[in-house]
């Protein structure tokens, strides 16, 4: 009886981490065509980029690139964090960015469809909304990982500056270059 509540108690564990990766990738997708689909708009609407381009083909291309930032943006994560024995910190900044992540999804998807549907003059009312959204998302997740970089600060320096610049700055560098 009891071997039998241990296969039982494995398998629910086994059940609920399997809906959890699930969900977990539900709301990446989401955050994800949600901010491909915002940028084409912004893209689109303040800078008049893809004027003459289909605009699925469009669309596309701007999750392309909000998807191919995140995978660098991983990639170095990754490196940086085995670089410098850095994977239990990596960890729980992981966590705290999937929950910005979740809540920005919840906000911003509900935004994507409206601005779908919506007229020119509210699109330009969405979309800065949208945007709101987005930056109080960086400034929560700042916030909430300000702890881990507080304790990183004060083992090394040199650290905390390569993880500001590498992967806080740069890709926003780099998204603002794409823009204009």
């Amino acid at each position: 009886e009891g071997s039998f509540n241990i296969i039982k108690n494995f398998n629910q564990r086994s059940a609920q981490t399997e809906i959890n990766d699930v969900s977990m990738l539900s709301f990446y997708a989401l955050y994800l065509l949600s901010l491909g689909y915002i940028l084409y708009r912004i893209s689109f609407d303040f800078y008049h980029l893809f004027q003459k381009t289909i605009p699925i083909l469009a669309i596309v291309y701007s999750i392309g690139i909000v998807l191919f930032l995140f995978i660098i943006k991983y990639i170095f994560f990754k490196i940086f964090a085995w670089t410098f024995n850095l994977t239990t910190t990596l960890k729980q900044y992981f966590l705290n960015v999937a929950l910005v992540y979740k809540l920005s999804a919840i906000v911003l998807f509900p935004l994507s469809i409206l601005l779908i549907i919506s007229t020119n003059k509210a699109s330009i009312f969405l979309l800065k909304i949208a945007i709101f959204v987005f930056v109080i998302g960086i400034l929560i997740r700042t916030i909430r990982n300000a702890g881990l970089i507080k304790y990183q600060l004060s083992k090394n320096f040199l650290h905390f500056i390569l993880y500001l610049c590498t992967f806080e700055i740069i890709p926003l560098l780099l998204l603002f270059k794409y823009i204009n």
